[in-house]
């Protein structure tokens, strides 16, 4: 709405352009490596259809954040995954993070996969209580409250399976570039510059969703 407002341009056109844009964002944070210590959980997008009925619409996905010495928060990774298993956050922790790092989450079968290439840590969040979750957890768990209400708001009517890649790595862009508005400014205008075409077939393989 806001691209449709100001462009001057219809709806079906301000939507083509903010996809195109997104998907620029998300390949640039695609390569994406953590390093040092981080903070990682898994959570969902999407929630229960009416009826009560299990939803497809729901997502799994994979959040991580590398804090610097003093635990504050330096850059994030938001990664759809096909479901929390061993071989699915092993391929994806070798895409994103950095051999022997510190690696800290909850106690999820899945995250055993860490044990061998880095320092991992985890936790039994429910039995710690929140003190633990606070102290060891507290960027990635704001930044997910952060998506949720997000996806929840603004961004809720939307099909989860198709576009959750494209909305996450559109959010890891701007925080990942949060130390300079204006710096990530130029940023979005040169990548988008540069990028290959983008048409609709590509972006909207299918159908466009309502």
């Amino acid at each position: 709405m806001e691209l449709h407002r100001h462009l001057k341009v219809n709806i079906k056109t301000a939507r083509l352009l903010k996809h195109k844009i997104m998907q620029t964002l998300t390949e640039d944070e695609e390569k994406r490596v953590l390093k040092g210590r981080i903070e990682c959980n898994d959570a969902y997008l999407g929630s229960l259809r009416q009826g009560g009925q299990d939803s497809k619409n729901k997502v799994p996905f994979l959040a991580a954040v590398q804090t610097d010495n003093s635990h504050h928060p330096k850059f994030a990774v938001l990664s759809p995954v096909e479901g929390f298993t061993q071989t699915e956050v092993a391929s994806w922790a070798k895409e994103h993070i950095a051999p022997r790092s510190l690696v800290l989450s909850d106690d999820l079968d899945c995250f055993k996969a860490l044990d061998a290439a880095y320092c991992h840590r985890s936790y039994k969040i429910n039995s710690t209580g929140k003190k633990i979750a606070h102290s060891e957890f507290k960027w990635v768990n704001t930044i997910l409250v952060n998506i949720k209400t997000a996806f929840c708001g603004a961004l809720h009517a939307f099909d989860f399976k198709k576009y959750c890649a494209r909305y996450l790595g559109n959010m890891q862009f701007r925080f990942n570039h949060r130390f300079d508005l204006k710096e990530c400014f130029y940023e979005v205008l040169n990548l988008s510059v540069l990028t290959e075409p983008k048409p609709a077939r590509i972006l909207f393989p299918k159908k466009v969703a309502n």
